[in-house]
């Protein structure tokens, strides 16, 4: 088993208040109103805390705008969050320019293994590269429509 990390959770939540502050310009409390749930004090525990009710978790991440709870659930147990498709219309492929992205991904993580500071940036191309795929995986399952 892979316990959590307290502190991981505190920081994901920290991010997720930190994100609706600047970006929905909401303090902790006016998360807590928008949740329409849990008093004002609960979320200021929770933030100190790390720990909260695991059924709060997608109306938090909702008023906050920020998914990081989610992703430190998920990598708390080795797994990566991808954001599915979620486009109405058809994903038009084109199939040189994802074989571009993906390769772009490899050389990414292949400069990394050489120059760690290039970590982050690799972690990032390829992340785009799976949701990319993921895309493409979409649209072949729904018949390429």
């Amino acid at each position: 088993m892979n316990p959590c990390e307290p502190n991981d959770f505190v920081a994901a939540i920290a991010a997720c208040l930190e994100h609706a502050r600047i970006e929905l310009l909401r303090n902790t409390g006016e998360v807590a109103d928008a949740m329409a749930g849990p008093t004002r004090d609960a979320v200021y525990k929770w933030s100190q805390s790390g720990r909260m009710p695991i059924v709060e978790v997608p109306a938090f991440e909702r008023a906050c705008g920020a998914f990081f709870v989610s992703k430190q659930l998920a990598a708390s147990s080795g797994h990566l969050i991808v954001k599915a498709p979620t486009d109405a219309g058809p994903v038009q492929l084109d199939f040189a320019r994802l074989q571009f992205q993906v390769a772009k991904a490899l050389l990414a993580g292949a400069a990394a293994q050489v120059d760690r500071s290039q970590g982050q940036e690799a972690a990032r191309a390829i992340t785009r590269a799976i949701e990319a795929l993921l895309a493409m995986r979409t649209q072949l399952e729904r018949g390429g429509k």
